[in-house]
């Protein structure tokens, strides 16, 4: 039977200032890059810079996996120097790191080279996503949500996009990278009159031979606002997206360079 394991609302999600590490984020350094010295707003490690404020983006975050409550997930933006990224751009890694609850020693890590790019389009949150996606037979996958934010009052942008890693004993990898789960942009004249569109997308799994099959189902709403009569009149439509599979590869699940249109 399928079962429905996410469903993402088009609502934004607001990064908490604690971030989930309980305190922890100097310890949780000093523990993946032993000589580390942090002081009590960051460090610099291999020229890029960790902050230990735990607010923001860039923070340090955290999150027990529910299925392994042994083991903590932890995400540690990685940020380079200004000016070395184009124009005003800001440019990052992330350290994924799977490390034992209590004493903080690390069971596995990954680094995503350029996961974190901060210009046109913003970094609004990243956070840890432990719905239970049972990828494989034998274990559990988990996710990193990426919120990204862009435009202004008159041209607002935002996204959200979802990355899912396997963890195989002492090794971490990534499965599925970049499926957006979520957008929405429009234009509006800041009175009424304006355009709007939001993509929202749910995620299935069906059980397959190696190992499961993403089924992917989603809606695009539009919503349309013009002045009638003195008065702003909104219009509102939703379009059923056309089903797509993602079927692993033997090492991930790619994504379709040119995703089928609406349903008809």
């Amino acid at each position: 039977m399928r079962s429905l394991i996410f469903l993402l609302l088009a609502l934004w999600p607001l990064a908490t200032a604690a971030h989930g590490c309980d305190g922890r984020a100097a310890e949780i350094v000093r523990a993946a890059w032993p000589g580390a010295q942090p002081d009590d707003a960051q460090v610099v490690i291999e020229g890029r810079r960790i902050s230990l404020s735990g607010s923001g983006p860039y923070g340090i975050f955290c999150r027990r996996w529910p299925a392994h409550p042994e083991l903590l997930l932890v995400g540690v933006p990685m940020t380079r120097p200004e000016g070395t990224a184009p124009g005003d751009d800001r440019l990052g890694d992330l350290e994924l790191l799977v490390l034992e609850a209590d004493s903080l020693a690390p069971r596995a890590r990954l680094r995503l080279a350029d996961f974190i790019r901060d210009g046109a389009i913003s970094l609004a949150s990243l956070r840890v996503d432990t719905t239970p996606y049972r990828l494989f037979d034998d274990r559990l996958a988990f996710g990193i949500r990426r919120d990204l934010a862009a435009g202004s009052r008159r041209s607002p942008f935002r996204q959200a996009d979802l990355t899912l890693f396997d963890l195989q004993g002492d090794q971490l990898r990534p499965v599925l990278s970049g499926l957006v789960v979520m957008q929405t942009f429009g234009d509006w004249d800041l009175d009424c009159a304006g355009r709007f569109e939001t993509m929202t997308r749910a995620i299935d799994t069906v059980p397959g031979r190696e190992a499961a099959d993403i089924v992917l189902r989603g809606t695009v709403r539009r919503r349309t606002d013009r002045i009638v009569g003195g008065a702003c009149v909104r219009a509102e439509t939703t379009e059923t997206l056309a089903t797509i599979t993602l079927r692993h590869d033997g090492r991930i699940y790619p994504l379709p360079a040119n995703p089928p249109p609406a349903a008809r």
